[in-house]
This record gives structure tokens, C-alpha cells and sequence, in this order.
């Protein structure tokens, strides 16, 4: 009988040679709108395409794309933490977790 006695570091490093394995920070996103998502799907895009031609036209329009999303996803944050600070006093348990994890 085989005996799987290996520790789950080994496991971990042999299971990323099999795929790569994503890791999103979940906590404290501010949720964001379908137009949002919309253009950060545009964005990639826009680097795919300059990745495969190389032409500057295409760079030029993933850089004001990659600036509008940047825009607006620090303008979405700061609401989103704004709405927090403003809510301390009837959700303290937010702001503690916003502290604990950034």
C-alpha cells in the first residue's frame, strides 16, 4: 500500500507546474458597474491587440483607455471608502475590518 505522507508544501509546488494559480485580494473592492467592468475588458483588449502589431496608434489608444479606468476606479474607491468613514458610527465593524486588512 503507498503511504501520501507529503506535506502540503510539496503538493503547492507540484501543483503549480500543472496551471497557474490567480490570487485576487477580495476584501475591501468597491463594487463596480457593468460600464466599468465594460472598459477594463476594453483595456485588455486594447494591450492584446499592441502586443500582437506593435503599431503606436493602438499604444496611444490603450493608454487613454488604461487612464479613464484608472480614473474611474479611484474615483469609485474613495466613494466607497468615504461611505465607510460616514457609516463608522452605525457599522463600526466595517472600518475595523478596512483597518485590520489594508
Amino acid at each position: 500500500m503507498l503511504s501520501f505522507s507529503c506535506s502540503a508544501k510539496h503538493w503547492k509546488k507540484q501543483f503549480q507546474h500543472v496551471c497557474h494559480v490567480i490570487r485576487i485580494k477580495q476584501y475591501n473592492r468597491a463594487p463596480v458597474d457593468k460600464a466599468t467592468r465594460k472598459l477594463i475588458r476594453r483595456k485588455s483588449r486594447l494591450w492584446t491587440r499592441y502586443m500582437e502589431t506593435k503599431y503606436a496608434t493602438k499604444y496611444d489608444e490603450y493608454c487613454k483607455c488604461r487612464n479613464k479606468v484608472r480614473s474611474i476606479t479611484r474615483s469609485i474607491r474613495r466613494t466607497y471608502e468615504k461611505r465607510i468613514v460616514l457609516n463608522t458610527q452605525t457599522e463600526p465593524k466595517h472600518f475595523g475590518d478596512m483597518q485590520i486588512q489594508s
